[in-house]
């Protein structure tokens, strides 16, 4: 009984130690990415933080079953001036 649990806990550790080292690889490439160029920092500044050049217009499609959320439905206030500003 014993050595089949050692067993099953060695498989275990084995897997789980098989995808570290695939998360360390997929990791390691993308720090030297990062460290050789400006595209992979740009792809992820796009990608991850939704910027844009300068004069570029970001443009996000959505299909008819993506839930638009509820302050993008809301209408836009209008503008108030201040007070003493004329």
């Amino acid at each position: 009984m014993r050595v089949w649990e050692l067993k099953n806990q060695l498989a275990t550790t084995t897997k789980h130690n098989d995808e570290l080292k695939a998360r360390n690889a997929r990791l390691a490439s993308d720090i030297k990415s990062l460290q050789e160029g400006d595209e992979a920092i740009e792809e992820r500044a796009r990608s991850e933080l939704a910027m844009v050049k300068r004069n570029e217009v970001f443009v996000q499609l959505l299909d008819a079953k993506t839930p638009v959320p509820a302050e993008a439905e809301q209408k836009p206030a209008a503008k108030t001036e201040k007070a003493g500003k004329r």
